[in-house]
């Protein structure tokens, strides 16, 4: 659920920007990327993936994407390795998911880290 309110987030940051209609790129990544799909809508992104996540192996193949991207930004709980460099040319936004009163795991100091904290009211 957590996941989904998020993506649902990143359409509204797109409008908000002025700049509906993009196009958006969605991995949707565990121990191996599983589906890569070309959107308009964050929200309509059908994930797949059972856990054991290495960011790592999505991170490479967005360096192998052209062009390459200029915004990327992972949704995770930060349970995962995270490669030494960023993906070259792109901004980078490390999205962290939980709850209020999670202890949350380092992310890379190249990233830009904003915790997405679930309400429960």
């Amino acid at each position: 659920g957590l996941l989904g309110r998020a993506l649902g987030e990143v359409d509204g940051v797109i409008t908000a920007l002025g700049i509906p209609g993009a196009n958006l790129t969605v991995y949707s990544v565990d121990a191996a990327v599983h589906t890569t799909q070309n959107l308009r809508n964050a929200k309509d992104a059908k994930l797949v993936g059972a856990g054991g996540t290495d960011l790592r192996i999505g991170l490479r193949a967005i360096e192998g994407q052209r062009p390459r991207p200029d915004v990327v930004i992972i949704f995770t709980d930060g349970d995962t390795p995270w490669p030494v460099t960023a993906p070259p040319g792109a901004v980078t936004v490390i999205a962290l998911l939980g709850r209020k009163g999670d202890t949350f795991l380092p992310t890379p100091a190249w990233a830009v880290t904003v915790h997405c904290l679930l309400s429960l009211g």
